[in-house]
């Protein structure tokens, strides 16, 4: 047993060993790389996390059978095969889709970086933002605007989204957690659940415009006529729809707070659940049976699709009917991005930054 004390020993020193190496691996900072553009940003140790991420509901999800599920037929992006090098990198959390030009912009909010790929998948450049927790692009004017926060504040990037020069940059304030385009004014809408705020800025010099006072507002969405806005709220639980022109505010409901999207009618939020809401109210489409995180729809086909990470899988609800179908994808799905010019379905899983690309089914 004299040997007992030396692989102790041994294993002491490999694990203090191996704890250095992490710790320089997180706190290191990483040099640019080809094709990098550098923003000029200071590196932040702390960033506060995205609200993006859904918490489970109250209630536990009740369990729903589903029908087999096949996979769609492979497109042009396609993910690669998972390593373990892969894997540990830090996981991509957001998904922006250029329609004019099939683009997508991925950030890894752990990286500090947005990594821009082509309609194809390649990767093409990567711009360095810090920790992001929010895209959107505005793909008529050309911009591309990202949310970023840096601990105790937080700031709104303009983005040439051809050049990928910076255009303009606001100060905020702390942990904005979602954005969206107006389509018809030229201005973008943020939600500022701390401050219990959701701000317009002009979308050329990100000057403030407006504000409405909603608590915990986390995230909001424009119907496709810009005439009217949903917002959302965590704790409260309040769904609001504002007229998208004037920001006044209209009918307003209770329900689990989720990821929201929305048509010219009625705005969908999914959560555990999928309830549409409207000026005629609030009604329950279908239920989902695992916690979502992110939502893409389908205005064509009347399809909404469910990104469920923490289950590891992918849903498409029919809104019509409120049947609710697995789609098979390799990976835990964390955005989603609906290219409706290319008919597909874009699907940024965690364990890699190159979306995959699923083909809509026929009307």
């Amino acid at each position: 047993m004299s040997g007992r004390p030396a692989v102790v020993l041994a294993l002491f020193l490999y694990a203090a060993l191996a704890a250095a190496v992490g710790v320089i691996l997180v706190n290191g900072h990483r040099a640019l790389t080809s094709g990098e553009v550098d923003l000029g940003l200071p590196a932040v140790s702390l960033p506060v996390p995205s609200l993006g991420t859904r918490p489970p509901t109250a209630t536990a999800p009740r369990a729903v059978a589903a029908p087999a599920a096949t996979r769609s037929p492979a497109t042009a992006v396609t993910a690669p095969a998972r390593t373990a090098s892969a894997s540990a990198q830090p996981p991509p959390r957001h998904l922006a889709l250029d329609p004019a030009t099939g683009r997508t912009f991925v950030a890894a909010p752990e990286r500090g970086s947005i990594t821009v790929r082509d309609a194809e998948g390649k990767a093409t450049a990567t711009v360095g933002v810090g920790w992001s927790t929010g895209l959107a692009i505005d793909a008529g004017r050309r911009r591309l605007y990202v949310i970023t926060s840096t601990g105790s504040s937080g700031s709104l990037r303009s983005i040439d989204a051809d050049t990928l020069r910076e255009v303009a940059s606001v100060q905020v304030g702390s942990a904005p957690s979602a954005l969206a385009v107006d389509p018809l004014a030229e201005r973008v809408l943020v939600t500022l659940p701390f401050a219990g705020r959701v701000v317009a800025y002009s979308g050329r010099s990100l000057t403030e415009s407006a504000s409405i006072g909603q608590q915990n507002a986390v995230d909001l969405a424009f119907s496709p006529r810009g005439d009217r806005l949903y917002v959302v709220s965590q704790i409260t639980s309040e769904l609001v729809m504002y007229d998208g022109r004037t920001l006044a505010a209209g009918t307003r409901a209770r329900t689990s707070w989720g990821d929201v999207v929305a048509d010219d009618a009625r705005a969908y939020v999914a959560s555990g659940t999928v309830v549409a809401f409207g000026p005629e109210g609030l009604a329950t489409v279908a239920t989902l049976g695992a916690t979502a995180n992110a939502a893409a729809l389908d205005r064509e086909r009347g399809t909404l699709y469910v990104a469920h990470e923490r289950a590891g899988r992918l849903s498409a609800v029919d809104l019509r009917t409120g049947a609710v179908r697995p789609v098979l994808v390799d990976g835990a799905p964390v955005a989603l991005a609906l290219d409706e010019q290319r008919a597909r379905l874009l699907v940024l899983v965690r364990s890699s930054d190159v979306p995959v690309a699923l083909p809509l089914n026929a009307p």
